[in-house]
């Protein structure tokens, strides 16, 4: 899969109950050893894309300074 363009789908849902979908092109530039663990399932992005998207989703800025960050 190294170097090839994957489509992520990323789903919210609106006020009014519908569901928005977004499509956002990805493109693999690398591939980690298998652990035979949890993370075996894991994506690593950049940092400022999944605020991006996660503002998205949520509608609103995020504030890393103030809510920090899980991972």
């Amino acid at each position: 899969m190294l170097n090839q363009q994957l489509r992520l789908t990323i789903t919210k849902w609106s006020e009014n109950g519908e569901e928005v979908r977004r499509t956002i092109n990805l493109r693999v530039v690398g591939i980690l050893a298998e652990t035979r663990s949890e993370a075996d399932s894991s994506m690593f992005v950049r940092l400022d894309d999944l605020t991006a998207w996660n503002e998205w989703v949520r509608g609103q800025r995020y504030n890393r300074n103030r809510d920090g960050y899980e991972m």
